[in-house]
């Protein structure tokens, strides 16, 4: 999968965004000025809290894929190309910043 992310580069989640439980789902609320920009709200499934959890605190990309294939089952190999998607569009959207 070719893309433009540099997966050595440290990531955190912008702290305009915050994850909260509702109704036993987890999302993504925009706040502050992300809120201006980004209507709505996004559901995490448990491999995207995971990811979450993991940009809480700077970390790159390749740190994440690491940890993830040491507690997650990849038979079908990918894993590594839907943490890259997931991280790619987080930075797109301004959701991860550059730490």
């Amino acid at each position: 999968m070719e893309n433009a992310l540099d997966v050595n580069k440290l990531y955190k989640v912008n702290p305009d965004f915050i994850r909260r439980v509702i109704a036993g789902e987890q999302v993504v609320v925009p706040t502050g000025k992300a809120a201006e920009s980004f209507s709505g709200m996004m559901s995490l499934n448990e491999q995207g809290a995971f990811i979450w959890e993991k940009f809480e605190e700077a970390a790159t990309t390749s740190q994440v894929i690491k940890q993830a294939l040491e507690y997650y089952s990849d038979s079908e190999g990918k894993l590594e190309d839907e943490i890259i998607g997931f991280v790619s569009e987080s930075v797109v959207r301004g959701i991860f910043v550059e730490a």
